[in-house]
Parts: C-alpha cells; sequence; structure tokens
C-alpha cells in the first residue's frame, strides 16, 4: 500500500509481511530528506511495524549535514517504535556507499545491514540473525 510520494522519494506499507519500505528514485535534496524521514516516524507510529526497508539505490551522495541529522534526529527516534531491524539497499556507486556506510556506522545502535539486492534484504529482514554492519 503506498502512503506518501514526495517528488523523488516513495513510502510503502507492505501489508503481507508487516513492514515499511523507503525509497528514492533520485538523490534527495536537505529538505526533502527531512521532510519524508519526518513523515517515516508518523508512519511507523500508525502501522506499528517493526522492520524498515530502505532502498537507497539511486542515491548518489548524502550531504554531512544531513546525515548528521538524521543520525541525530531520526535514529534515536526510530529506536523508540521498537525497530528490530533496518535494511538498506546500497547505492550503485562508491560515494554513495561510503555515505550510507557512514550514516550506518553513526546510527550503530539500531540493528541495521546494507545489501546490493532487495531480495537479500528482505531475507535478512525476517530472518532471526541480528547484525550491526555496513
Amino acid at each position: 500500500m503506498k502512503l506518501d510520494s514526495k517528488y523523488n522519494s516513495n513510502l510503502f506499507y507492505n501489508e503481507e509481511n508487516k513492514y515499511l519500505c523507503l525509497g528514492f528514485n533520485h538523490n534527495p535534496d536537505s529538505e526533502l530528506l527531512k521532510s519524508i524521514s519526518l513523515e517515516l516516524l508518523t508512519y511507523l507510529e500508525i502501522k506499528q511495524v517493526n522492520k524498515l526497508l530502505v532502498n537507497t539505490a539511486n542515491v548518489t551522495n548524502v550531504k554531512l549535514n544531513d546525515i548528521m541529522w538524521i543520525t541525530e534526529k531520526i535514529s534515536p527516534n526510530i529506536k523508540q517504535y521498537h525497530i528490530d531491524k533496518i535494511a538498506f539497499i546500497n547505492p550503485r556507486n562508491s560515494i554513495g556507499k561510503i555515505s550510507l556506510k557512514i550514516m550506518i556506522k553513526l546510527s550503530s545502535c539500531i540493528n541495521t545491514k546494507a545489501f546490493d539486492d532487495p531480495e537479500n534484504a528482505e531475507l535478512w529482514l525476517f530472518s532471526n540473525l541480528h547484525t550491526i554492519s555496513a
């Protein structure tokens, strides 16, 4: 079920497996990243899910200021909603991968892992393995 769509991002709720999926079609600017991140928190509360899939395959770079904002403002709030796991789909380029790796390291108290494909990300989301890595 599509919950929200803003310019270059989409937020979906997977009813069958009860998780949220956030995807970016292009590199988000700071304003859009903050807006969709805050909406994500709203839907985490409404849907009461414990798993999140974030598709960053099309993200080419995230500014350090945006990474810091996410780790300071969003990550602590995500923890309060009892998210068990967050799976990321790796960006396709090396700069994007470095940005994601930094963000995951700074948010290390959330159980996260990055994958090159959505299938492995979903398999991990629903496995009983708990790994914090980039």
